[in-house]
């Protein structure tokens, strides 16, 4: 299956997701001579200008893979998820192309990620922690393990001007992500496309009320990681802090031919 094939599906996908929440949805044309976004969604409050970014297989690997099977031998897969600089770089071409856009005004600008790679739900991984910089902190004394946002470069820090929040999906599960650093945060989280996805919404402040994530909201080097590590530690009133080595999280999956 060629590119074009697998972006239609995607958006396909998308279209038939969005349509399903009771929105009114519009496919904008595609244009030689500009990239524009992809979709603008209206509720009965808000506009929404969607930009849709799709992770397809690697096709000489997904073939190599059905080969092996096929041979019955046991296909091992390991994937390193960190911030990937690849990915970052499809995000900025996203972002570019919702503010591009200028034939009618909208509330909120969002980039959809949707998964269809080799690896979709690591992909899926790989998105989250790209744009909000996550890692997995560890409390030594009481080995607590909790998120941090911001811990590593982040996508939503680097657009906070330009793209409010994402949608991050599979074929089987998504997921709306708020950009805290938008100004338009807080209208968003109230927003009717945000609450039709009820409780899947990635919301760092709300999780750091909780207790259930920290959020590195300083402007240490993320090089210096003794001082971003001393930072949280003071912060949370917390000397036991360190960052496991899950936050290199290594999928692995053994897949037998059956």
């Amino acid at each position: 299956m060629n590119t074009e094939k697998w972006t239609n599906l995607a958006e396909e996908f998308v279209y038939n997701e969005l349509s399903l929440m009771d929105l009114d949805v519009k496919k904008l044309k595609r244009s030689e001579q500009e990239q524009r976004p992809d979709f603008i969604v209206k509720d009965d409050f808000a506009s929404y200008l969607i930009e849709l970014k799709s992770k397809f297989p690697n096709f000489e690997k997904l073939q190599d893979k059905n080969e092996r099977l096929n041979r019955g031998e046991i296909v091992e897969e390991k994937t390193k998820l960190y911030y990937e600089n690849t990915l970052s770089g499809i995000i900025k071409k996203a972002a570019s192309q919702l503010n591009s856009y200028t034939e009618e005004q909208v509330d909120y600008k969002l980039v959809w990620l949707h998964a269809y790679g080799y690896s979709p739900d690591t992909q899926y991984r790989q998105f989250e922690i790209t744009i909000y910089g996550e890692v997995n902190i560890a409390n030594l004394l009481t080995q607590k393990i909790m998120p941090c946002y911001y811990y590593m470069p982040s996508e939503f820090f680097y657009r906070r001007t330009e793209i409010d929040g994402a949608i991050i999906s599979t074929n089987k599960a998504g997921k709306f992500c708020l950009n805290t650093f938008s100004k338009r945060y807080s209208a968003l989280k109230k927003s009717i496309l945000c609450t039709k996805f009820g409780c899947a919404v990635c919301d760092p402040f709300e999780e750091e009320i909780q207790g259930k994530a920290y959020i590195l909201d300083s402007n240490e080097d993320r090089r210096n990681e003794s001082k971003v590590l001393e930072f949280l530690q003071n912060k949370y009133k917390q000397r036991y802090l360190t960052k496991t080595l899950s936050h290199d999280y290594i999928a692995k999956a053994k897949i037998l031919c059956k």
